[in-house]
C-alpha cells in the first residue's frame, strides 16, 4: 500500500522531530554530567587552593615566629635566627640597657671575615680567638635550634626580646584556619592534624649577608657559594680549614618547594635549620580527606650596627719614638723585650667605682704568654668583631701599616693625643685625632679586660734627658659578650665623650688643655658619666702609697701612683664611667669606646724615689 505524499512527508518530519528530542536528551544528559563533574572538579580544585593557601599561610606564620625567638647564650648573649636592635624589654644587662641580638647568620659571616683578615695578617693570635668563637657558636647554634624545635610542637613557645610568649604551632593553626576560603561545598579542618617541621634545603637561597669587601677575598665561586655579592645558604664555605654553612634566611619570609625540603643537610659539616614545613588535612563530603603541604623560610632583619664602638691608640705623655704605626705595636724591637702583661678583671663591679672595689687577677686564655703583641691582637680582634659583616676587610688589614696621626715631636711630655678608629656606616674605617691629657681615666667594664705592662720599653728622646720608662695599659671592654658572662653592662663600649660621635658627625678636637675643652654637644650628646671619685686603690699597681716616700716628700700634683687611673691622690682623679638607665643605649647610635691601648710615661720621683704616672694637666 502506497502512502500519500503528505503522509510521507510528515512521518519524516515526526522522526526527524524524534531523532532532534533524542539528540536533544542525550546531549542534555551530557551537559548536566559535564556539569555535575565540572562542579566535583571545581571542588576539588577549589578545595584543594583552599587547602593550599590556607597551608601557605600556616607555613608563614610559623616562620614569622620562629624568627622571633631568642635565647641568652653565655658567649654570645643573646642570639635568635634574626638580628635585632637593643630594644627589647626582657634583654636588658644589670645596668638596665636592652641588649642586641646576634642573628645565627650574621655571626657565621661576622666569623669569616674575622679570619680572612686574621689570615690576610697572619695574626696567630686573632686566628685563635676567632676558631674558638666558631666552636663556641655551632654550640650555641645547638642550643637555640634545641628551643626552635620545642617551640614548633603542639602546646610548644618560646620567647621573644620582650619576654613574650611565641607559639609557633599556635600561630600556624590560626593562620590556617583563618585564610580558609570556601568556594564550595562543605569542608573542615581536621582539628590537630597540623604539623610543622624545622629543616633545611636541599638548593640553597641567597642570603643577605654580604661577601667581604673585596669579594675576591671570600674565595667563593659565583654560582653556588654566593649570588650577586651575598652568600647562598645549603653548601660549605670553608676558610682556613674552618667550615661555614649559612641556614636559608634572606631579608623577608618566602615560600619554597616543599621538594626541596629535609631535616638534614646530605654531605653537610653542619645546617642552620631555618625553614618550616607545615602540612594538615581538610575534610570534605564523603570524608574526603586532602593533605597537601607548604614551606617557609626565615627571616633577618640585618642589623647596620650603626656605630659598633671605636679602637683607640693613646699617647697622654707624648707619642713613643718606636711607635708610628699599629703594627709598630706588634713588632717594634722596642718591645720584644716587654714584661708580659698583667691581666686584671673587675669581678664585682666596674673599676674604679666609689664603692671601693678592687680588680682580681685574670688569666691569659690564648695562644702563648700574655704579651703586649698577643694580648693587642685579641683586642683588636674583639674590637673587629662588634662590627659584624659590613666592615671593609681591606681597611682593616690597612689600619695596622698606615702611620698614626702624630702631632707634633715624639718623645716623653710632648703633646698628647689619640688616633681613634671607628667603622662608618658603610663599613669603611676611618681614622681621626683627637688631643688628649691623661686625665680623665677610662673605668674598666664589670667582667671585662684590663692588662698592663710596666717598664715595656726605655728611651731617652723627648724633653726629659733621662732615661723614661714606657708602660702600656689595655682596656678592652668588649671582650666578653652577653649578660651571663659579660658583667652587668654585657660587653658594651663605654660611653666616653672622646669618641661619642654619631655615624655621621664629625670628629672634635675636645679635653685639651690648648683646646676648649670641648664636649660632644648637640646631635652627638649622649648619656655618660664624668666624675671625681676621690681616692681610692687600683687594685692594679704595686709598690704601696703614692704619697709615702722615705724622706717625707710628695710627688708634685699632676703626677699620681704608677697606673693609668689616676691614683689615690688628692684631688682624685675624674672617671669617666658607665651609665645606667634603661632601653636602647647610647652607644647603639653613637660610638662608645670598645678597646683602648695606651702609653704612659712613668716619671721619677725625686723625693720618694718612686716612678710616678703623669695624673692631670699642668
Amino acid at each position: 500500500m502506497k502512502l500519500p505524499l503528505s503522509r510521507i512527508c510528515m512521518a519524516g518530519r515526526n522522526a526527524t522531530g524524534n531523532t532532534l528530542a533524542l539528540v536533544a536528551a542525550v546531549t542534555a544528559s551530557v551537559l548536566i554530567v559535564i556539569l555535575l563533574f565540572a562542579l566535583s572538579y571545581t571542588r576539588l580544585i577549589g578545595g584543594s587552593q583552599e587547602q593550599k593557601t590556607a597551608i601557605e599561610a600556616a607555613s608563614i606564620a610559623a616562620a614569622k615566629d620562629i624568627g622571633r625567638i631568642v635565647i641568652n647564650d653565655s658567649n654570645f648573649g643573646y642570639i635568635g635566627l634574626s638580628d635585632a636592635a637593643p630594644v627589647g624589654g626582657a634583654t636588658a644587662a644589670a645596668d638596665g640597657f636592652s641588649m642586641p641580638v646576634y642573628g645565627l647568620n650574621t655571626m657565621v659571616g661576622t666569623l669569616r671575615l674575622d679570619l680572612i683578615i686574621a689570615d690576610k695578617t697572619n695574626n696567630a693570635t686573632m686566628k685563635y680567638f676567632c676558631k674558638q668563637d666558631l666552636v663556641n657558636l655551632k654550640s650555641a647554634k645547638d642550643k637555640l635550634v634545641a628551643v626552635l624545635q620545642a617551640a614548633i610542637l603542639p602546646g610548644g613557645s618560646g620567647k621573644d626580646i620582650d619576654g613574650g610568649l611565641v607559639e609557633p604551632y599556635a600561630s600556624a593553626e590560626k593562620a590556617y584556619e583563618d585564610n580558609k576560603v570556601r568556594m564550595t561545598g562543605e569542608s573542615r579542618y581536621v582539628k590537630g592534624s597540623l604539623k610543622l617541621t624545622l629543616g633545611c634545603l636541599s638548593q640553597g637561597v641567597q642570603t643577605n649577608i654580604p661577601l667581604p669587601k673585596p669579594n675576591s677575598w671570600a674565595l667563593v665561586d659565583s654560582t653556588n657559594q654566593s649570588r650577586s655579592g651575598f652568600y647562598v645558604s645549603e653548601i660549605n664555605c670553608p676558610y682556613d680549614g674552618e667550615d661555614f654553612v649559612f641556614g636559608s634566611i634572606s631579608n623577608n619570609i618566602k615560600l619554597v618547594n616543599t621538594q626541596q625540603f629535609q631535616t638534614t643537610g646530605a654531605g653537610l659539616p653542619y645546617t642552620i635549620p631555618s625553614v618550616i614545613k607545615a602540612e594538615a588535612d581538610q575534610m570534605y563530603e564523603k570524608n574526603r580527606v586532602v593533605r597537601l603541604s607548604a614551606a617557609a623560610t626565615a627571616a633577618s632583619v640585618f642589623d647596620p650596627k650603626p656605630a659598633p664602638g671605636t679602637l683607640s691608640i693613646a699617647f697622654p705623655d707624648g707619642r713613643p719614638p718606636f711607635i708610628g704605626t699599629p703594627y709598630d705595636i706588634l713588632n717594634s724591637p722596642a718591645l720584644s723585650g716587654a714584661p708580659v702583661m698583667t691581666i686584671r678583671t673587675p669581678a664585682t663591679d666596674d673599676f674604679p667605682n666609689p664603692g671601693g672595689t678592687a680588680m682580681t687577677p685574670g688569666s691569659w686564655t690564648g695562644p702563648g704568654s700574655s704579651t703586649i703583641k698577643n694580648v693587642f691582637s685579641q683586642s683588636f680582634y674583639d674590637w673587629l668583631r662588634l662590627s659584624g659583616t659590613k666592615l671593609n676587610a681591606q681597611d682593616a688589614v690597612d689600619l695596622f701599616t698606615n702611620p698614626l696621626l702624630s702631632a707634633g715631636a715624639a718623645g716623653p711630655f710632648t703633646t698628647g693625643y689619640m688616633d681613634i678608629y671607628r667603622v662608618d656606616q658603610s663599613g669603611a674605617i676611618t681614622q681621626k685625632l683627637v688631643l688628649i691629657d691623661p686625665d680623665p681615666f677610662e673605668a674598666v667594664s664589670h667582667k671585662q679586660m684590663y692588662a698592663e705592662s710596666k717598664s715595656a720599653a726605655t728611651t731617652t728622646a723627648g724633653k726629659k734627658s733621662s732615661p723614661a720608662d714606657w708602660d702600656v695599659y689595655i682596656r678592652d671592654q668588649v671582650t666578653q659578650l652577653g649578660t651571663i658572662n659579660g658583667g652587668k653592662h654585657g660587653g658594651r663600649p663605654l660611653s666616653n665623650p672622646l669618641v661619642a660621635l654619631s655615624p655621621g658627625s664629625s670628629f672634635k678636637t675636645i679635653c685639651h688643655k690648648n683646646a676648649n675643652n670641648l664636649i660632644a654637644t648637640g646631635a652627638d650628646k649622649f648619656n655618660f658619666k664624668l666624675g671625681n671619685i676621690g681616692g681610692f686603690g687600683d687594685g692594679a699597681s704595686s709598690g704601696g702609697s703614692a704619697n709615702a716616700s722615705s724622706s717625707g716628700g710628695l710627688p708634685p700634683a699632676c703626677f699620681g701612683p704608677r697606673d693609668d687611673f689616676g691614683g689615690a691622690t688628692t684631688p682624685g682623679p675624674s672617671i669617666v664611667s658607665f651609665p645606667s638607665g634603661t632601653g636602647m643605649p647610647g652607644t647603639y647610635l653613637q660610638n662608645g669606646s670598645a678597646v683602648s691601648i695606651r702609653f704612659r710615661v712613668a716619671a721619677q720621683n725625686d723625693a720618694s724615689g718612686q716612678k710616678l704616672t703623669k695624673k692631670k694637666k699642668n
